[in-house]
């Protein structure tokens, strides 16, 4: 579980262009069916920035079809 939620919380704002809270991140990826480890208010996702990087590409494409 090499990504912590806030770095992740960072790349997705930056690819969104808006703000994304770290509890939002860190729901968003369970729901998705991410495995995590806790740690504080943080959370440790085992993905890697490109994967998320392209996941969002995919997800702006599909919604604007």
């Amino acid at each position: 579980y090499n990504r912590s939620s806030y770095g992740l919380k960072h790349i997705v704002e930056r690819e969104l262009g808006e703000y994304v809270a770290n509890g939002e991140l860190i729901a968003g990826f369970i729901l998705a069916g991410f495995e995590y480890v806790r740690d504080g208010i943080n959370a440790h996702f085992n993905v890697h920035e490109d994967s998320v990087k392209k996941y969002l590409h995919q997800q702006v494409k599909i919604n604007f079809l």
